[in-house]
């Protein structure tokens, strides 16, 4: 438990306020060696986690930086996740290709045979795309969802307008990667069709990781009410699911050591 609130600290310290964070960390140090009496391998080993922590966070934090220039018009984007249709609006999220940095990109369509073409673009589509570089909109008014935000903790710096999609140049990448993003698209296509519209997004954040199908003002209520951490995937969501699989694979006669042996090889692939 004292391992988890050190990491918590280091992670807290490195992304918001480092000063407090690390007095908070001082402080329980103190608390756990005058109080809970915790030897000095105790002490280093929690001070240890703090810093591994602090340090992963900073590095992160140091590395979320833009190598793309405002004045680029064309690029080769990646689509990586479920692409989402408006009417005439696309919008979708992957990484360009020269220099693996996460774009969104968003499109008006402009005829209906471009939009069937548009349908068909899945996880792993790499297709040319030209248009211009926009900064994300912040927050219109104090305490609003801040989209810019949203998307910089995403790795996301950029909105490309694109102008054109070159759809007939468009090709598939492959890989086990991509067949693993394939299959994820193929979950969450099939959450939109068969969930009602109301529970559908917290079931895609829930099993997919997917939080892009939630409405803005949506997201900006649950960061108001602090409970948007519940739409990450952790440890257990990731216990939940594993235990479902598994004692469902029991009640349908499969034996307890093939289980096993399937979530062995099932949990790393989840995890990607």
């Amino acid at each position: 438990m004292y391992a988890g609130i050190f990491g918590a600290l280091g992670i807290l310290s490195a992304f918001e306020r480092i000063l407090i964070f690390s007095f908070f960390a001082f402080l329980l140090i103190f608390f756990c060696k005058k109080y809970k009496k915790f030897d000095k391998p105790q002490i280093f080993m929690l001070a240890g986690v703090f810093l591994l922590f602090f340090s992963k966070g900073y590095i992160e934090e140091q590395m979320n930086q833009s190598v793309l220039s405002p004045e680029e018009k064309n690029f080769m984007v990646v689509f990586q996740e479920p692409i989402k249709l408006d009417g005439n609006y696309f919008s979708a999220y992957g990484k360009e290709g020269e220099r693996k940095e996460k774009v969104a990109v968003r499109y008006y369509i402009r005829t209906k045979e471009e939009k069937e073409k548009i349908k068909k673009i899945g996880a792993g589509a790499v297709c040319p795309v030209k248009g211009n570089l926009k900064v994300p909109q912040g927050a219109k008014n104090e305490n609003a969802f801040n989209y810019r935000e949203f998307l910089y903790r995403e790795k996301i710096h950029w909105i490309v307008q694109a102008e054109n999609i070159e759809l007939d140049q468009c090709r598939n990448e492959r890989g086990f990667f991509y067949s693993l993003l394939k299959w994820r698209k193929s979950g969450i296509e099939y959450i939109e069709a068969n969930f009602p519209q109301e529970t559908a997004p917290i079931a895609e954040a829930l099993i997919f990781g997917y939080r892009h199908s939630f409405e803005e003002d949506l997201l900006d209520a649950y960061e108001k009410l602090g409970i948007v951490h519940l739409l990450a995937i952790s440890g257990l969501h990731v216990s939940l699911l594993t235990g479902l699989i598994f004692y469902s694979g029991l009640r349908i006669g499969i034996p307890r050591e093939k289980m096993i042996d399937f979530l062995i090889a099932f949990l790393p692939a989840y995890i990607i």
